[in-house]
Parts: structure tokens; sequence; C-alpha cells
């Protein structure tokens, strides 16, 4: 940068060059909502300059004068002194814009003054993960599973309503830590569950489960199949883990009188001989 720039000049140039990097559009209107200047790198996803909008006005772009949520009500609501934000999709883009009345020196109302951030991105990963969050909870609902979603970064834990149809806790009863659960566990099998459960999520694995009794809210425990899997971030971090519980008390008391007969027979066969 030239040393001879003054202190404002600088100060513009700074704010230009940033202007140009950032994903984002600033632009001013006069009174009858005609672009008068224009700047930004979002221009560049859009396929287009700031010389495409001079002259022309708001409404050349974003019909819908009539339309309370259009961009163009929004403008006149700038214009007439109220600052206005919304958010927009355009050319396939998403956009969080921002809209200020642009005064004079004397506060008079000369214009508008916007800035539209580009969030394209941001949005499209919310709305994958709406989309798998949605599938989640309908596979919980499809099953007698407990399905469960553990944020390992707030140790928040959040469980769908099998919790109270299986194991008979409400919501009011659930704590959303993982020690919670971990206090339900039946004194012989929770350092190993434990342990098992935090060694897969150190040591890099995906997938977890464990066999284990679980403690029901009428005191009683029910033998569960519980499975997870860790989900990790860019470096590798692990900040959240998915799974579901199935209570297979039924089948796990089944297999014990198979092999209690089976046992018995054996001996009975041993006895005769």
């Amino acid at each position: 940068m030239s040393s001879d720039l003054s202190p404002l000049e600088e100060s513009d140039f700074r704010f230009r060059l940033a202007a140009a990097r950032l994903p984002m559009v600033m632009w001013t209107t006069d009174t009858d909502l005609r672009f008068t200047w224009g700047l930004g790198a979002a221009l560049g996803a859009l396929h287009l300059d700031a010389r495409t909008f001079a002259g022309r006005s708001v409404a050349d772009f974003f019909p819908g004068d009539g339309d309370e949520s259009s961009p163009v009500a929004h403008h006149r609501r700038a214009l007439a002194g109220e600052p206005a934000r919304y958010e927009f999709e355009w050319l396939g883009r998403w956009f969080d814009v921002h809209l200020e009345p642009l005064r004079s020196p004397e506060g008079t109302v000369t214009g508008v003054i916007g800035v539209a951030v580009d969030f394209t991105e941001r949005k499209k990963a919310e709305d994958a993960l709406r989309r798998s969050e949605d599938r989640f909870q309908l596979l919980g609902r499809a099953t007698s599973d407990m399905a469960w979603d553990w944020d390992l970064e707030t140790d928040s834990i959040w469980r769908n309503e099998n919790l109270r149809t299986v194991f008979g806790y409400s919501a009011e009863d659930m704590e959303p830590a993982g020690t919670w659960w971990e206090q339900h566990i039946h004194p012989e099998d929770r350092e190993r569950v434990v342990r098992g459960l935090h060694d897969a999520i150190t040591k890099g694995e995906r997938f977890w489960s464990a066999e284990y009794r679980w403690q029901k809210k009428n005191g009683t425990y029910a033998t569960v199949l519980d499975r997870g899997y860790v989900i990790r971030d860019e470096n590798g971090k692990p900040v959240r883990m998915v799974g579901s519980t199935m209570d297979i008390t039924r089948q796990h008391r089944e297999t014990q009188i198979r092999e209690a007969i089976y046992r018995i027979s054996e001996a009975g066969s041993t006895a005769k001989d």
C-alpha cells in the first residue's frame, strides 16, 4: 500500500479490499430505488459484477412490488426510515440481507444502503442436518428402540419417546447429561460398559455396541443391546454420537431358558450313563 494515502483513503482501501474478498454484496440506492453503487465478492458466485446494476432499479431484478416479503417491499420500508432484515434465495444462492436508510449529513433519507451475506453453504449443511434428524426421529417412531443423540462437546443427550414407552421414564425424569444414563446401568455392568464406550470414542472407533442391564422406572432391570455411531469433525475429533437402545429382555430370558434346558438334558444323559 502506498504511504502517500491519507488515513481516510487508507481506510477506504482496506474496506474495498475486504469487501472484494468476503462472501457478501454491498450496495446503495437513491430514493427511486435505483442502484447507485455496488461491491462484493459474492457477485462472482452469481456470475455478475457491479456494472450489471448500474442505473437499474431494484424492481428490475426482483419483481413483485405488491408482495410484502419481496426485496422491493423491504427496500421501501428502509426508505421510510425502518431497518429491515430478511433471508432471500436468488440465482441458486441464499443471502442474509440487512437494509438501513441512507441519510444525508442533515438526517434526510436519500436512499437505502444494503448488505447481503452469502450463507448458501451453511444453509445446505443445516438442511442436510435437518433431513438427517427427521429421518432419525422417524426411524425411532418406526421401531420400539430408544433412539438417542449425544452431543459429546456439551454432554447433552436427546432421547425419543420410547424412553417412556419402553422404560417408563417421562421427559421430566430424564437428565440430559451422560451421567444419568451411567447411573442407571446395573452396578455389575457399569464399569465394563462405560469403559468400552469411552474407549471407542477416544481410540478412533466408528461403532460401539454393548449388552447390559439398565434400570427401568419401576426399579427392575431390562437387558438391553445398545449400539452407537461416533461422528467426528474434519480433524477427527469426536463431536457427536447417535444410536439406539433395544430392550432384549425377552430374547435374553428365552436364551437363558434354552441353555438351562440343554444343561439339564446333558446332566440327565450323563446320569443315565
